[in-house]
């Protein structure tokens, strides 16, 4: 081979080397960006979600040192969540205004795992086995225990109306309907008996004297009246139906008959019409920790504006609609983070209104 046929023949073996280094660097750079958006840390920066479905995370409550281990709203939209201290283990209920301040916080001496509230101002609060009546007033509350459940107990949901309580048992796999009192007045468990695979089991009041239960064996929600008749069933239309063996994890009820759900495994958090069509996707799993499968805590207000616990940013996730953002009722990001520091019940002991 002559001296210049060899130069030509270097020239495009370099030229193709070059262009295979490009592609495979194109393709490196590529899956990088893609798995970056993947993998996103949601501390970094209120969550904004790909898909246009109108939501967007507004807000996020912090405690310090504290975990959230609960969550509830009343009907003034005030926030309210069970806290546990990573320094010392107590526990408590703290208590937030619509745009996040801390206004209370309550000691109680084991965690809270749900909570409901009435128009009165009656906190209830579920351990797993056990309800507390936390009466209104100021300084320190009068806090009354119902008597325990059994063993098997593993209470996971409360609702409230303003004759009954009502507790999801998942343990035993029924809801207790109790009167004001704490005096139980039935158990109901499910027209065809709950099917619950897992500890998830959610409960919320129908407003008309009654209760919606999930049945997330079955994908569905059930409606029954306080005395066990079964009134109706609820579930999705099936191209956006439930994934895995027991969703919703968990479910609120919002404005129009809609429904909220919150899903484990696929991790979403998804908005229905009273038909079961899906209306919106209010977040999906990018919006979470890294192969999260847990179902996240969720409450909605008044104003339709849904209230995530997610444990692993232990923070409070506020998400609004583009629709009521218009309508003036959101915060403005910017003045979104709250970082209250979580008081120890010792402090708590101390702290008064």
């Amino acid at each position: 081979m002559e001296k210049n046929e060899y130069q030509e023949v270097k020239k495009a073996v370099m030229l193709v080397s070059a262009a295979i280094v490009i592609t495979i660097l194109t393709i490196i750079l590529t899956r990088s960006e893609a798995l970056q958006k993947t993998v996103r840390p949601v501390s970094s920066a209120l969550y904004a979600p790909e898909a246009d479905g109108g939501w967007g995370e507004t807000a996020r409550i912090k405690q310090g040192n504290g975990e959230f281990t609960a969550v509830a709203v009343d009907d003034r939209n005030r926030i309210y969540a069970g806290m546990k201290s990573v320094k010392d283990g107590s526990c408590g209920i703290s208590i937030f205004s619509p745009d996040g301040k801390l206004v209370e916080t309550i000691p109680v001496d084991a965690q809270v795992l749900s909570m409901a509230t009435t128009s009165d101002g009656v906190i209830y609060a579920a351990t797993e086995n056990q309800i507390f009546e936390i009466l209104p007033g100021s300084g320190r509350r009068q806090i009354k225990k119902w008597t325990a459940l059994n063993n098997k107990a593993i209470l996971t949901s409360l609702a409230a109306d303003d004759k009954h309580v009502f507790a999801a048992d998942a343990g035993n796999r029924a809801v207790y309907v109790y009167d004001h009192d704490g005096r139980m007045t039935n158990t109901v468990k499910g027209n065809d008996g709950f099917n619950i695979p897992s500890p998830y089991f959610d409960v919320a009041s129908d407003g008309n004297d009654g209760f919606w239960a999930a049945d997330p064996g079955r994908h569905q929600l059930e409606n029954y009246a306080a005395n066990g008749r079964f009134i109706a069933m609820w579930q999705t239309e099936k191209s956006n139906a439930f994934l895995g063996c027991c969703n919703p994890a968990h479910f609120q009820l919002m404005s129009n008959g809609r429904i909220v759900t919150s899903e484990k495994g696929l991790v979403r958090i998804r908005v229905f019409g009273p038909d079961g069509k899906l209306e919106s996707e209010v977040c999906g799993p990018d919006a979470f920790e890294p192969g999260s499968t847990c179902g996240h805590s969720i409450a909605a207000d008044s104003k339709d504006r849904i209230i995530v616990l997610d444990p692993a940013e232990k923070a409070l996730r506020i998400f609004v609609h583009e629709n009521s953002l218009k309508a003036g009722f959101a915060r403005n990001p910017k003045e979104g983070i709250q970082n209250s520091e979580f008081r120890s019940q010792n402090e708590n002991q101390k702290f008064k209104k």
